[in-house]
């Protein structure tokens, strides 16, 4: 499935005292188009659910693949071989919904040689009055 990751493109610095975190306040995001694999209704971190005819269905979380030889081609894996994101700032839209990334793993190996990535997404829902944005 394609989906659109949005790289966070700020400047992060530790302040001439070495001891604080600078970040710029003005921060640049990057849409970047992936190929990746979904998996929704997987995993459930606290009963939020749709009742359906075929049961419920958890529609805040997902999460997504990511094969690291492809992001490695595209110049996305750090030096130490882990998917070069900000999981703090950076977020994914996946169906035209909003996602935030609240953990991530390597998920699927060949002897010591990572092949997967793992990331949990929650639904990032903004409240407006009475209305629910996606």
């Amino acid at each position: 499935m394609s989906i659109t990751w949005y790289r966070s493109e700020e400047l992060e610095r530790i302040d001439d005292d070495g001891e604080d975190l600078i970040v710029t306040s003005n921060t640049n995001f990057t849409p970047i188009s992936l190929q990746v694999l979904v998996q929704a209704n997987y995993f459930r971190t606290w009963p939020i659910s749709v009742e359906t005819q075929s049961g419920e269905q958890d529609s805040q979380n997902l999460a997504i693949y990511l094969h690291k030889p492809y992001l490695d081609n595209l110049g996305y894996v750090t030096s130490a071989g882990y998917f070069d994101f900000n999981p703090h700032r950076d977020y994914f839209i996946i169906e035209g919904k909003k996602y935030l990334s609240k953990g991530d793993t390597t998920s699927a190996h060949a002897n010591t040689e990572t092949l997967l990535f793992q990331i949990n997404l929650l639904r990032d829902e903004i409240q407006s009055g009475n209305e629910v944005n996606p």
